[in-house]
């Protein structure tokens, strides 16, 4: 009987490993094809990864480089504006400097005026005088 035992032993694990050898075989032969499939799919999503950032790269570059344009004409506009502003100070500095001539000039014609019609009456009493 312990023969017929050993040999009873002796055919399970052969029968067992010929079972696992199987179930590797079977394995290997079914599950082959799926990981050939997730292979390539994992490249094919590499290659996407890839692509992607190479997108926000640029994308990341074109931001700055809108940025500095941008950065540059809000520092123009600063610049026209406060040149614009001079300019307005400047044309109200002059308008102010016409407007006394102007007025100096009104100012000056009605003493002018006003000495003429001296002058005028004083000759007009001169010759008055004269005649007596």
């Amino acid at each position: 009987m312990t023969h017929f035992y050993v040999l009873f032993l002796y055919i399970w694990f052969v029968l067992l490993c010929l079972f696992k050898r199987f179930i590797v075989f079977f394995n290997y032969r079914f599950l082959q094809p799926e990981l050939d499939r997730m292979g390539n799919e994992e490249a094919l999503l590499q290659e996407k990864n890839m692509e992607f950032e190479r997108k926000i790269a640029l994308l990341g570059h074109e931001l700055r480089e809108a940025q500095r344009k941008s950065q540059y004409e809000a520092e123009m506009r600063q610049k026209a504006e406060s040149a614009n502003q001079d300019l307005k100070e400047k044309l109200q500095s002059e308008k102010d400097v016409i407007q006394k001539i102007s007025s100096n000039s009104h100012q000056s014609n009605e003493r002018i005026s006003q000495l003429q019609k001296l002058v005028s009456d004083l000759g007009n009493i001169n010759m008055t005088i004269s005649f007596f």
